[in-house]
């Protein structure tokens, strides 16, 4: 293989040892996101290829005293495209133990070839990336002929089988206006999926952030009143202190600056630092002292690392 498929990593929580495992099991896509950062193309690694590296991610974890509770993250790509995903799936089941956590990055429009998997498999959580409820954005952001009807029937597929599901909205400046709309559509139509709303990653094709992206601060206020909204309406939003999110400070609202996570930061400063090191901004800004920042507690230097490699005239503009 000439590009590494899979990884993996461990953290202490409480007396269990949690292991995700992110499988990168392809890079072919049916859509063409303008803000996919996933350009690359490679092969698939064969099925007997994954499996092997499931099994060597195993034997590296045996020595461990803890209890061990592993999380299987597939990302692509479109991880959907590959007809052996059952296969792939049963077999970590059988090596991790039937209780192991999977997660599937999606986009959802080639559910309807995998109805087995809602069938067969419990503790299957789908991220499903909708990069707009409004047709012709949908459009002009997938960059294909793709109807967001496709979307919306997998979601009713998803619902009809009590999925946990993850409604992911990458904001930008095309689709900004239309979350209080998806809000009500989630509300009404599938109640119990969670809703994450989020900037555009740092990997954003350099052109269309400059064009599309949003600045950090506005951003923030769209997620907080999309957080009342949601609260109001019974919906759960997610991932508060991942890395495509504004920083902390951004925030004014208490509920989200306490649900802000930053586990290991160390951790998440040399992520930011491996996948951001082609930042393309000439831009340069000498950060503030985020000792001063009455958030540097619980931040511990994050949004340092990020002006460093993004810009503090990006994440303002």
């Amino acid at each position: 293989m000439d590009f590494n498929f899979i990884k993996s990593t461990s953290w202490q929580c409480g007396d269990i040892i949690m292991v995700e495992i992110i499988l990168k099991v392809t890079t072919r896509c049916n859509r063409d996101c303008l803000y996919c950062f996933a350009k690359e193309k490679f092969s698939d690694p064969s099925l007997k290829l994954i499996q092997d590296s499931i099994l060597e991610v195993k034997k590296k974890h045996l020595s461990k005293m803890n209890k061990i509770k592993y999380v299987l993250n597939f990302s692509g790509g479109e991880p959907l495209l590959r007809r052996d995903i059952y296969q792939i799936i049963k077999y970590a089941k059988s090596v991790l133990g039937n209780d192991v956590r999977i997660q599937i990055q999606t986009n959802a429009t080639e559910l309807i070839n995998h109805t087995n998997l809602l069938s067969d498999f419990d503790n299957i959580v789908f991220f499903v990336g909708v990069p707009s409820i409004n047709p012709i954005n949908y459009k002009i952001l997938v960059n294909r002929k793709n109807k967001i009807k496709n979307v919306f029937n997998s979601l009713d597929l998803l619902y009809k089988y009590k999925k946990e599901v993850c409604f992911n909205f990458i904001l930008n400046k095309i689709n900004y206006n239309e979350v209080e709309k998806a809000i009500e559509l989630i509300s009404m139509k599938w109640p119990n999926f969670n809703i994450n709303f989020s900037t555009l990653s740092p990997g954003t094709p350099y052109n269309f952030y400059k064009k599309y992206g949003l600045s950090y601060s506005k951003a923030a206020r769209i997620i907080e009143k999309s957080f009342s909204m949601s609260e109001k309406m019974g919906l759960k939003m997610t991932n508060f202190g991942g890395d495509c999110y504004p920083l902390i400070c951004f925030f004014n609202n208490k509920k989200i600056i306490d649900s802000f996570n930053f586990n290991n930061c160390n951790d998440k400063i040399n992520y930011v630092d491996e996948k951001f090191t082609k930042f393309v901004s000439k831009h340069r800004y000498k950060h503030i002292s985020c000792k001063s920042c009455r958030y540097d507690s619980k931040c511990q230097g994050l949004f340092e690392a990020y002006v460093k490699l993004y810009s503090i005239r990006e994440i303002n503009k």
